[in-house]
């Protein structure tokens, strides 16, 4: 199997008020995928959105780890430089450690011998 070198990156926006779902009163939303607008309680719906949503985020995330992709949250109310910033400098963190891994034998062996 080839090898890219290549950045291979999921990075998810998400606005702030998508995370925490903090609407108080009922409204119609519009769903974007299937183009069809909900009536929706969000007193109601709170505690279950939240549970599909994490779960929904956690399946990406280890979709992501499987697939050795980088994976990033960004928040719409934050700076995108800062948020880029941010995520390439964890990102050069993961591959400092990654190197210091594989010329380490032991460490890597440690490590489970992955990279």
């Amino acid at each position: 199997m080839r090898r890219s070198n290549g950045l291979r990156l999921v990075l998810r926006v998400l606005d702030p008020s998508e995370v925490d779902f903090t609407f108080d009163a009922p409204a119609m939303f519009h769903d974007v995928e299937s183009g069809r607008e909900l009536y929706v309680d969000p007193v109601a719906v709170r505690g279950e959105y939240r549970r599909r949503f994490g779960e929904h985020a956690a399946a990406i995330r280890q979709t992501c780890l499987n697939l050795g992709v980088d994976y990033s949250t960004v928040a719409t109310s934050e700076p995108v430089e800062l948020a880029l910033f941010d995520f390439l400098c964890a990102r050069q963190r993961r591959r400092g450690k990654l190197a210091q891994r594989s010329a380490n034998p032991a460490a890597s062996a440690a490590a489970g011998g992955r990279r």
